[in-house]
């Protein structure tokens, strides 16, 4: 039997090392590219995003004269789900493609009288539960203390320097009625106001 020295060993060592060395640099490319591209707080629901979302519901806040449900699955485009996650979707100059939610979701909770944040699921369950005449809402008003609005909001896209937002937002009501809107927002120091809206979708 042919022993194996240890310099044999060795210079063995040393060439899978040589070999190896190459695959662990191009792994670790990869890895920075991919981070470089991709943004990790995307999918993640940030204070600023509240102070965003709550101005789109401010209105209704300060009027308090219906009831308004949120769901806390953020919304997602009907234009994002025909051109697919790779396109561009370029709304007051800002690329909406670049933060479309996954796993995130609104805090639920009361945001004020008029208008609260529910489970996406909770809502889908009362909508599905119809009871009274179809297009209705009977259980849903029942279920959510007579709302009768269903709201779905975005998470924001913001501008480079942070003063301007993006969000798209989309209302249903009952007997098929809905809409769906892209609203610039702009960062003032009273807080995030609408400056500019425009439709994307009507029933």
């Amino acid at each position: 039997m042919r022993t194996r020295t240890p310099m044999r060993a060795s210079v063995r060592f040393t060439i899978v090392a040589i070999r190896f060395i190459p695959l662990v640099g191009l792994a670790a490319s990869i890895t920075l590219v991919a981070t470089a591209c991709t943004d990790p707080y995307a999918d993640d629901v940030r204070s600023r995003d509240l102070r965003v979302m709550r101005a789109m519901v401010d209105i209704a806040c300060k009027l308090n004269a219906e009831r308004i449900v949120v769901s806390d699955r953020p919304a997602v485009p009907r234009a994002a789900n025909l051109r697919g996650a790779e396109s561009q979707d370029i709304r007051f100059g800002l690329d909406f493609s670049r933060r479309l939610a996954h796993e995130a979701r609104w805090p639920r909770g009361q945001i004020c009288p008029a208008v609260r944040v529910a489970s996406d699921s909770s809502i889908k369950v009362a909508l599905e539960n119809e009871t009274g005449f179809p297009g209705s809402w009977e259980s849903f008003k029942a279920k959510f203390g007579g709302a009768r609005s269903l709201m779905r909001i975005s998470l924001p896209v913001y501008s480079p320097d942070g003063k301007r937002a993006l969000i798209y937002t989309e209302g249903t009501c009952p007997y098929t009625c809905g809409a769906g809107f892209y609203s610039e927002l702009e960062k003032t120091y009273k807080g995030w106001k609408i400056t500019n809206s425009v439709l994307a979708w009507k029933s």
